[in-house]
């Protein structure tokens, strides 16, 4: 039995632009590359903990604890509604030298993922809360088409057409407790229903000729899931005025339920006497299971500093996902050619530590400004994973200010992010077709850029 995995995270848009690199013409239709299956930190939850970086584990006093430390919530200063938006988005990824020497960009201007919670006190001496959060993970929409002909370095002719759709939305739905077990300690949990819709198209057609044999490849995947999950996480903060601590535990997710299906089509034909038969295969199958899991995480976070500025510091360890298939198609029988094939979508994930450090300094007792840089490690180191083919690790400096007026607080500020990376080989495009390439078809530089506009409400 031949199985074949393939490739199916957008930055293999960045790869197919690459394939048409060598082309006499292009016709991009551009679309985002986003990074987030394969980062953990990149999405920021809570108007103060944006401005933060995210190195708020140590010192959460808002609801956005719900996700960055639940004991924090027994702490918090302020348990009203809060709503916190990322309002401007623009994010853009580039591939060097990929067309006759020039630089090719695709980017994106649009919302970001969002966070709106609350909590309330209970009744006995304010010592337990209760709270709820509603998170965006992930919200992506692409589309993109690359059209090429020519006859780049090793081929008579070659022509070439990769069309790419794709639609995440990952959203998860918390409830959380704590206690304040003394004046200045707490502990709490949050437990998060988990949802992830994820489609995909990805349509290739390759026609030429390479040494004298014809060569036809057509490739059809396209596939879309559902996945149900729960996580649960576990927080304990210590809080002093000029000094605290939080530690953070996040159990692995725990799959509840899933379906998807598959549409795969591979036609492979060579014109080569005594060579390989055509290849024919053509599955449709649906009410397959799915799986999407989430690692084991560990967090720490210090707070230190007096009335006029505060020092913050975070830090989360990651552990590895080792390979597991998210939807397989099951054994089938090809058209043509012999033994049965499968069609299989797999990731896995590698172990990863992110940190972050901010300064908060209070201009008046109304009036904060922050500045914070922080790490989002990718958790893709060129494994088995299909679901990133270019991984960057993401750098981000955020800078911003609130004004608190009685009890309220309105937030405002931007983020800029930056990571550096290379494509995987363009061949990984053909996961079935020996062909020969030309050592331009190899990995190419990649630059992935972002900026964001933070917008945040409490009361």
């Amino acid at each position: 039995m031949r199985t074949f995995v393939h490739p199916w995270m957008l930055p293999a848009v960045v790869s197919a632009v690459v394939i048409a690199a060598a082309a006499v013409a292009i016709v991009p239709v551009t679309s985002p590359l986003h990074a987030q299956d394969a980062h953990y930190w990149t999405v920021k939850y809570g108007p103060r903990a944006s401005l933060l970086g995210g190195a708020v584990i140590g010192s959460v006093n808002d609801v956005s604890a719900t996700f960055y430390n639940p004991g924090g919530l027994a702490m918090a200063d302020s348990l009203g509604f809060a709503l916190s938006l990322n309002v401007f988005e623009r994010t853009s990824t580039t591939a060097e030298d990929a067309v006759g020497g020039e630089d090719v960009s695709i980017s994106r201007t649009g919302l970001a993922p969002s966070m709106l919670g609350g909590a309330i006190r209970g009744p006995e001496s304010g010592r337990d809360v209760i709270a709820y959060s509603i998170i965006t993970r992930q919200r992506v929409r692409n589309s993109i088409s690359e059209v090429a002909t020519g006859a780049p370095p090793g081929y008579e002719s070659l022509a070439g057409q990769i069309s790419v759709q794709r639609d995440v939305s990952e959203r998860w739905y918390g409830m959380s407790w704590a206690r304040a077990v003394r004046p200045n300690f707490g502990i709490g949990a949050t437990g998060f229903f988990t949802t992830r819709f994820d489609s995909w198209a990805g349509h290739l057609t390759l026609a030429g000729s390479q040494a004298g044999q014809g060569i036809t490849a057509t490739r059809v995947r396209d596939f879309d899931y559902d996945h149900y999950g729960f996580i649960a996480k576990f927080g304990a903060l210590l809080n002093y005025e000029s000094f605290a601590a939080g530690l953070t535990v996040t159990a692995p997710s725990i799959g509840l339920a899933g379906s998807g299906k598959m549409t795969y089509a591979d036609i492979d034909v060579r014109d080569q006497p005594g060579g390989d038969p055509p290849l024919i295969a053509v599955a449709g199958p649906d009410g397959l299971s799915t799986t999407h899991q989430q690692p084991l995480s560990v967090g720490l976070g210090l707070r230190g500093g007096g009335a006029r500025y505060q020092i913050y510091a975070s830090a989360e360890w990651f552990a590895r996902v080792d390979e597991y298939d998210v939807i397989r198609s099951g054994p089938f029988d090809p058209l043509s050619s012999t033994g049965q094939l499968e069609y299989v979508v797999t990731d896995e994930r590698a172990s990863v530590f992110n940190w972050a450090v901010a300064l908060e300094g209070r201009v008046a007792e109304s009036v904060g400004t922050y500045i914070s840089y922080g790490t989002d490690l990718s958790s893709n180191d060129g494994s088995n994973s299909n679901l990133v083919v270019a991984p960057w690790d993401i750098r981000t400096v955020s800078v911003g200010v609130d004004f608190r007026i009685g009890g309220r607080s309105l937030t405002l500020g931007g983020a800029f992010g930056w990571g550096n990376s290379s494509t995987r080989d363009k061949t990984d495009l053909f996961p079935n077709a020996d062909l020969d390439p030309p050592s331009n078809f190899g990995p190419t530089p990649v630059r992935y850029r972002s900026f964001g506009v933070i917008v945040g409400f409490e009361f």
